[in-house]
């Protein structure tokens, strides 16, 4: 299958571009000129082609192939960042990308969401204005999809955890701490979340490629194992697996106001189509760790 996929160097889209040349279909990547290549470096020479933001017209890339699928990963969480520069990738960037795939005759537009944007945790404030506009695009993207011949797809993320995720997030920054022996503060760590492999991520879009012609216009998946675990309990276990001598000071920090304490998939639409998260908390750890040592640099 064409394909294009945009955020390929970003954590998620690094994975998914590899699952997707591992199934052997040809793909083409949008970058800037600011994207770090060290996740897809290794794999750029089987990409068809590299398209740059920074001087490719989104429409004129629409005019040199025919893409049946377009998927997209790249976000911006709006950190260092006007709100609306955040607002132009989040809500115009995709939703242009959905008109020109309709234009051009794509068969689907494959989006990535979050599980902050769920109804239910609506009062949490951390990164309001990123859940906010994942939300609204994600309603006009449907509304668009309803009168246009394109489907589209909602793939709604639970907390994805593995290797090449960025420092500063909660799981990276956490185990690089306990390698390094540093004092860890937490919060009580009674939240949880529904910690989703990335590997068993990206197999999920390789399975919502596989059944495209079964999907209705607008579909929506939720993306995890179905359970949640509390942050305590899997940082104890990244603890044990680092044989770490760190302290973990839980409760010294407080909640973000509004804290979502619970939160899981229900997947079972996407269990219908054959797909199964086959990585646990143990492997799962484990590779980051791995990954963390072999590669300083990451």
């Amino acid at each position: 299958m064409e394909i294009l996929l945009t955020g390929a160097t970003g954590f998620v889209g690094s994975h998914v571009l590899e699952a997707l040349l591992d199934q052997g279909h040809k793909v083409s990547i949008i970058t800037r000129g600011s994207s770090d290549l060290y996740r897809v470096r290794t794999r750029l020479h089987e990409v068809e082609q590299v398209y740059n933001m920074d001087h490719d017209d989104l429409e004129s890339i629409f005019q040199t192939k025919h893409f049946e699928t377009i998927i997209h990963t790249a976000t911006s969480y709006g950190r260092n960042q006007l709100l609306s520069e955040q607002l132009e990738a989040n809500i115009q960037y995709p939703i242009r990308l959905l008109e020109l795939g309709s234009k051009y005759q794509a068969t689907a537009f494959i989006n990535t969401d979050t599980f902050f944007a769920k109804e239910q945790h609506r009062s949490y404030t951390y990164l309001d204005s990123y859940s906010k506009s994942k939300k609204f695009m994600d309603g006009m993207a449907k509304a668009y999809a309803a009168s246009h011949p394109i489907k589209y797809v909602n793939m709604r993320l639970e907390h994805v955890y593995g290797p090449k995720d960025q420092k500063n997030k909660f799981i990276s920054a956490t185990i690089r701490a306990l390698l390094q022996e540093a004092s860890l503060q937490l919060t009580p760590g009674e939240q949880k979340r529904d910690f989703v492999y990335v590997k068993d991520v990206a197999k999920a879009y390789t399975t919502v490629l596989d059944h495209l012609d079964t999907l209705s216009d607008t579909t929506e998946f939720e993306i995890g194992r179905g359970f949640s675990t509390s942050i305590r309990e899997f940082v104890e276990l990244a603890h044990r697996l680092t044989v770490s001598s760190t302290t973990l000071d839980f409760g010294s920090l407080s909640y973000r106001e509004g804290e979502i304490m619970d939160s899981y998939a229900n997947h079972k639409e996407l269990l219908a189509l054959g797909w199964k998260a086959d990585t646990d908390l143990f492997a799962g750890i484990s590779a980051i760790i791995e990954s963390l040592i072999e590669e300083p640099k990451y």
